[in-house]
């Protein structure tokens, strides 16, 4: 489920507001249908900033002057 983030996970997401599968990293060669002992390279993709659709907590939210400052910045 690369579409969804760690705290929409079923498994480590923040309860009752998570999807229904496992979308950590650790679960995309079992998504996939691969055995783990058949990935021989990893790439790491990050957001430089969260984001939230619906209803649910947002832990990381900013408030002030840091939060106006990244938002100038990334356009928002």
């Amino acid at each position: 489920e690369g579409a969804q983030g760690t705290h929409l996970c079923i498994d480590h997401g923040l309860y009752p507001f998570g999807t229904s599968s496992d979308c950590v990293a650790g679960a995309a060669a079992v998504g996939a249908g691969v055995g783990p002992q058949h990935l021989t390279d990893i790439l790491g993709v990050a957001k430089a900033f969260t984001s939230r659709v619906g209803a649910g907590p947002f832990p990381t939210e900013l408030e002030g002057p840091i939060a106006e400052h990244l938002r100038e910045r990334g356009g928002g």
